[in-house]
């Protein structure tokens, strides 16, 4: 029971930060420093503190067992489970796009 109690004050913790607005900045300066705008990037993501960022890069993917807030946000649900093949999935369709597009990033 106290595990049980403990795992909520976590959950609740979490969700009263703005863990989503820093990563988003983080997020944005790593864009910088690579020379790429945020919209030729893409995030996969499962969690609601993973939503602002969703809505930032260019393509959001998430896992079907994410959270319906983060389904509702991104562009992609993969078919494959996380851990069960759902990166490779994104990374497969993210270069069969690239190809069909003449290679462009």
């Amino acid at each position: 029971m106290c595990h049980e109690k403990l795992d909520q004050e976590f959950v609740d913790l979490l969700l009263d930060q703005d863990y989503g607005e820093v990563e988003v900045a983080a997020f944005r300066e790593l864009a910088a420093v690579l020379g790429v705008g945020v919209a030729e990037t893409a995030f996969m993501g499962d969690e609601l503190p993973d939503i602002p960022l969703l809505r930032l890069v260019g393509f959001a993917a998430t896992v079907p067992e994410a959270v319906a807030e983060v389904r509702a946000a991104v562009h992609y649900v993969t078919r494959q489970r996380g851990g069960d093949g759902a990166v490779r999935e994104v990374a497969d369709l993210i270069r069969h796009a690239r190809q069909m597009n003449g290679g462009a990033r």
